[in-house]
């Protein structure tokens, strides 16, 4: 979210400002951006204290919202609180105007790595306690996430690297210097990363779809949480897709109007963190202990106190009708 590199800035000199905050935000547009930045960020304060108050008895519930989660949103809180505090510090001129881009390789980091986190979670941990309900210990599904986070990760690790040394470079990019930025692989390496983010986070949705309908025939899962699991997949291509767009834009320049990648930067933004909010509703539902109830106390009550042999051969055609109770309890 820094501002577009060019030549221009401070016409020579130092370029250090006086500490003072008069005339801040006159342009609509830095008044607009930091006003979105503080939402997106109070936003993200929001689901952290979620998260925090969430009471999730059922071990799935905490697996979906555990370590990785929590750091991603970490993250995420973190990176915004220094979007809009530089963003403050620019428009009161505290200290060099660069200074700006340094933040901004702060954000850049912390964005990039709770982006990646954000898609562990969906790709693997959503996935695999899914899995793991239906009866599947490892399977195709399972191998294809593990290349999909791998190649996420090398790919996040080149996307942070290579936009860190742009911006670290830019000051001596305007000042009087022979340093190289490589600003023109950037864009192409972005709409890289963000391509293969989409189609990761499209194939996981379609592996979650499909094991949770199959949970849902098989009456391990309610309506409500296949809704919650629907809406949690729809919203998180929603941000993946915009983002997409908005990065696609700085190639083929399909976005002129700062108003129109604004918006959609900042829609992209809430999406994301809407996209957290509902990875809580889907660990506290209730259909989890359900599903763990009938799936394994029931059956561990039913052979208890019947023989091995009745259980194999016989325990559909004696008491049938209490068998049909315990059937559509699941």
């Amino acid at each position: 979210m820094a501002p577009k590199r060019g030549k221009g800035g401070s016409s020579g000199g130092n370029p250090s400002i006086p500490a003072s905050c008069p005339g801040a935000f006159s342009s609509q547009d830095s008044l607009v951006d930091f006003v979105l930045s503080i939402l997106v960020f109070v936003f993200f304060v929001a689901v952290f204290f979620s998260r925090c108050s969430s009471n999730v008895r059922v071990s799935a519930g905490k697996k979906l919202i555990g370590l990785p989660y929590v750091l991603s949103v970490i993250c995420f809180l973190i990176g915004y609180a220094c979007l809009w505090i530089s963003l403050l510090l620019r428009e009161c001129e505290v200290g060099s105007y660069y200074d700006f881009y340094y933040w901004a390789i702060a954000v850049n980091i912390l964005i990039g790595i709770g982006n990646w986190l954000l898609l562990f979670v969906i790709v693997w941990t959503l996935n695999t306690m899914l899995q793991e309900h239906l009866g599947y210990r490892m399977n195709a599904c399972k191998v294809i996430c593990i290349v999909i986070i791998a190649v996420t990760g090398m790919l996040t690790c080149a996307r942070i690297g290579l936009n860190s040394y742009n911006l670290w470079t830019v000051p001596e990019y305007w000042l009087p210097s022979e340093t190289e930025i490589l600003y023109d692989a950037y864009p192409k390496l972005n709409v890289a990363y963000w391509g293969f983010y989409l189609l990761s986070t499209i194939t996981s949705g379609v592996f979650s779809l499909i094991t949770t309908i199959s949970l849902k025939s098989r009456r391990f899962l309610s309506s409500r949480l296949l809704g919650w699991i629907v809406t949690l997949l729809i919203s998180n291509v929603i941000w993946v897709l915009l983002i997409m767009v908005l990065c696609s834009s700085a190639i083929i320049a399909s976005l002129d109007s700062w108003t129109t990648r604004t918006v959609v930067g900042y829609t992209a933004d809430i999406f994301q963190a809407l996209s957290c909010l509902l990875f809580i509703f889907v660990a506290k539902d209730s259909a989890w202990s359900m599903e763990t109830s009938t799936g394994t106390n029931t059956i561990a009550a039913a052979t208890h106190h019947q023989p091995i042999m009745f259980i194999e051969h016989q325990q559909y055609l004696q008491d049938a009708q209490e068998s049909e109770k315990l059937y559509y309890q699941k």
